[in-house]
């Protein structure tokens, strides 16, 4: 874990110059928005209205990913950081997976960001995704490991871990 901080502070201090404005202590900045990994700060994995939950406790939301940009970005520091980790099996999920903002749990088939109710204009969904795998529920978005952390759909109950988001004023 070590290396993924090193990494954080050197990209964001390259990127972001002297900047007067800061994310807390254990967020990551890119552009506008602070972001908090779940696993970076030792926190437990949550089902999807828990980990919701837990972020508004810190005044944010699950992520909203709205460019390729800051997909990249999430991405980047997930593949960094998981380099660094033994990321443990969950039966029927695996390891790896973080929770997005998005979901279809109202109306199947229609994506809306939990933070504002918003279709997504940006999606980075897997190939063959979102899919109801096997006809299972699954209504909820998250970073997929095994698919280089595109987007999949899967259960809302499984307990993963989560990303939550929040702007720099906040």
């Amino acid at each position: 874990m070590r290396g993924f901080v090193i990494f954080a502070v050197g990209f964001l201090a390259t990127v972001h110059g002297a900047s007067n404005k800061c994310c807390p202590d254990g967020w990551f900045q890119f552009q506008d928005s602070c972001y908090y990994f779940s696993e970076a700060n030792n926190s437990s994995r949550k089902n999807f209205i828990d980990a919701h939950i837990e972020c508004q406790i810190m005044s944010a939301d699950l992520v909203k990913v709205e460019t390729a940009g800051e997909d990249l970005f999430i991405k980047d520091l997930l593949k960094r950081f998981i380099g660094d980790v033994v990321v443990d099996f969950i039966p029927g999920i695996g390891g790896g997976y973080y929770w997005l903002g998005l979901t279809d749990a109202t109306e199947e088939t229609k994506w809306v960001w939990t933070s504002d109710g918003t279709t997504p204009s940006y999606t980075g969904w897997a190939q063959g995704e979102p899919n109801s795998y096997q006809g299972m529920n699954e209504d909820c978005a998250a970073f997929d490991f095994l698919a280089g952390y595109a987007w999949a759909d899967i259960p809302c109950q499984s307990p993963i871990f989560y990303i939550c988001e929040k702007g720099l004023h906040q």
